[in-house]
This record gives structure tokens, C-alpha cells and sequence, in this order.
């Protein structure tokens, strides 16, 4: 099994969390099985003994999520690739592997916070939050980093203009509020950091309209909520949905019209 074979994370049908389809040459992975990790042992077993190779436990779940995630990366990277600098498409590349690989698995948060460790030891600290952006398809087609891209359009320098906006939205993330199981944020906070980001936002050379506040889980989405109670309370204009995860807990999306803000 080398890598003539085709990664797919969906869900399988039969008693082992994964299937092999030697004919079509096709591995289907299911992480969110219960039985995954006790099998997991299994599928590496049959990889080592077909293509020679060994993994370590998290590196050959990431190994399988990059197999598998490859088409996606590929059609992100034929955007951007021309458009970014060499180090910043390399990160982008890096980062949206990783998106993948966190989304897909259930990965702890000291494996997470370290791997994001690596990648901002590599790239500097603000590419720890590019996973995030990616998970939230900020960089896919009809996703906001194109829309910006086409804002610059009349400009003699566009993809040098881009890069300095890439950088600085990548590093300060004016456009979105990430609220995690952990945080401490209550709502005086949040709707500070709201108006803080708006401020942001206004001094952009583009246009963004909404600032999204996003959140999984049942401790974000309240903060969410509370968070929303309080920007009808002062007549914002707002909009919320349920953003579904296939692997994972749904997200709640709570999208401000920037310009409604008092």
C-alpha cells in the first residue's frame, strides 16, 4: 500500500474503522469510529508491511490526513501560490494540511498547541493562527482572502499590496473572534475586542462587512449568545448560523455588520 493508493476521511460501513479497497486502491479512514485508535494499530501494521514504512501514533494520522487532503490544498494552493511570497504560500501549504489533520482527528490540545508551536517557530508567531483560518475556509473559493485579492485588482502592485494585507490579517485577525472552550472572555470583553476589531477593520485599504465571532461547544456559543443579546440590545445588525462539522462539534457564527455598531 504506497502512495499509489488515494486517502479518503469518511464514514465506513463495516466493523473496522477503515476500509481498503485494493481493486480501486482506495483507504477510507473514519476517525470519529470509537474503535479507531484500538484499530488504528492494525491499518499501520498492513501500511508498514505493504509499503515498508513506519509511523509513529500522531505522525501517521497526520500522514493520512495529508494523503487525504491533498486535492483540497492543491486547489488553494493554484490560487494563491502566484500570488504570495515563496514563504508565505509554503506556510500556507503547511498550515492548511494541519487544519485538516485537526479537524479530521481527534487531536489533543498539547499535540495541537505544539504543532502550531512548530509551525510559528518556522514562520514566526502569527502562523499559529492560520490553521484556525483555514478550518473556517477563509482561504477556499468564495472564501474572503479571494474577495480581497479582487478588491486590489486596480492596483499597478496587486500581489505585492496583497502580501503586506495577508500579513497583517494573519497576524492580527481583525475580521474574525475566535471564542474557545477554555476562555475566560465574558461579555464586556468580547464586545471590547468587537469594537477594538472594527476600528481595525476601518483603517484597511478593502472592504470587509462583517466581523464573524465563531465558536464550538457549549461554553463559546453562550458567550455567543450573551454576546448577541447584548449587540441587539444596541440595535447592531447581526446574523447567526450553525456552521456543521462532519468531524466534530458544530460551530456557531455570529456575523456583525460592522457598520451597524455604535
Amino acid at each position: 500500500m504506497g502512495d499509489d493508493y488515494i486517502i479518503k476521511i469518511d464514514r465506513v460501513t463495516g466493523d473496522d474503522p477503515f476500509e481498503i479497497d485494493e481493486t480501486e486502491a482506495v483507504v477510507t479512514v473514519d476517525p470519529t469510529r470509537g474503535d479507531w485508535r484500538d484499530s488504528k494499530a492494525e491499518l499501520k501494521e498492513y501500511w508498514r508491511e505493504e509499503a515498508k514504512r513506519a509511523f509513529s501514533e500522531s505522525a501517521f494520522e497526520l500522514y493520512l490526513s495529508i494523503r487525504a487532503s491533498k486535492g483540497d490544498v492543491d486547489e488553494v494552493l493554484a490560487f494563491f501560490d502566484s500570488i504570495l511570497s515563496p514563504s508565505q504560500s509554503s506556510m500556507l501549504e503547511e498550515a492548511y494540511h494541519l487544519s485538516k489533520y485537526f479537524d479530521n482527528f481527534n487531536v489533543d490540545s498539547g499535540e495541537e498547541y505544539e504543532r502550531r508551536g512548530k509551525l510559528g517557530d518556522k514562520y514566526g508567531s502569527a502562523a499559529q493562527n492560520v490553521p484556525s483560518l483555514c478550518s473556517a475556509g477563509y482561504f477556499e473559493k468564495h472564501g474572503l482572502f479571494r474577495d480581497l485579492y479582487g478588491q486590489l485588482s486596480d492596483s499597478s502592485t496587486q500581489n505585492e499590496d496583497f502580501q503586506d494585507l495577508f500579513d497583517d490579517l494573519v497576524r492580527h485577525r481583525p475580521f474574525v473572534i475566535f471564542v474557545r472552550g477554555e476562555s475566560k472572555l465574558g461579555t464586556d470583553e468580547l464586545r471590547r475586542r468587537v469594537s477594538q476589531n472594527a476600528a481595525h477593520l476601518d483603517e484597511l485599504p478593502v472592504d470587509i462587512d462583517y466581523l464573524h465571532v465563531r465558536g464550538m461547544g457549549g461554553g463559546p456559543k453562550e458567550k455567543i449568545s450573551d454576546l448577541k443579546g447584548r449587540l441587539d440590545e444596541e440595535g447592531a445588525k447581526q446574523m447567526s448560523e450553525i456552521n456543521r462539522k462532519e468531524n466534530g462539534p458544530n460551530e456557531l457564527v455570529l456575523a456583525i455588520d460592522t457598520d451597524s455598531l455604535a
